[in-house]
């Protein structure tokens, strides 16, 4: 049985840990996501994601929506327009202001977080 079988996982946090398939690959978050789509609280460090990843995502139904998502050291920038689509899909947009206190993103390069970031406050305020 797998841990996430029943469904039940409200909240996931993995912090320090990488995990891998049978092939020894790097298991990208939109995989992680589809085992625990009824989890409102998730914690990753490291945050891995491919260049599919917020496409993947946006593919997913999820069961309820986040009370906060936390992702650190992602190893690559996201797509910010298709992560959007993203937040508001799974989030409660009609509180925009509190999203982006529950949504804390960063990437591996500073710059990188600051320049996502300000660009995803931009696009949400519209």
């Amino acid at each position: 049985m797998k841990l996430t079988e029943s469904g039940e996982v409200k909240e996931l946090v993995i912090y320090e840990t990488k995990i891998a398939d049978s092939g020894n690959s790097i298991v990208p978050i939109d995989e992680i996501f589809k085992c625990v789509l009824n989890a409102n609280c998730i914690t990753m460090k490291p945050a891995f994601v491919t260049k599919q990843t917020t496409t993947k995502l946006n593919e997913t139904k999820r069961g309820i929506k986040f009370s906060y998502l936390r992702l650190y050291e992602i190893n690559e920038v996201l797509d910010v327009d298709s992560f959007v689509q993203f937040i508001k899909n799974n989030f409660n947009v009609d509180k925009l202001r509190d999203t982006l206190v529950k949504l804390d993103i960063k990437f591996n390069n500073l710059e990188d977080t600051t320049l996502f970031k300000n660009r995803l406050r931009q696009i949400l305020k519209n």
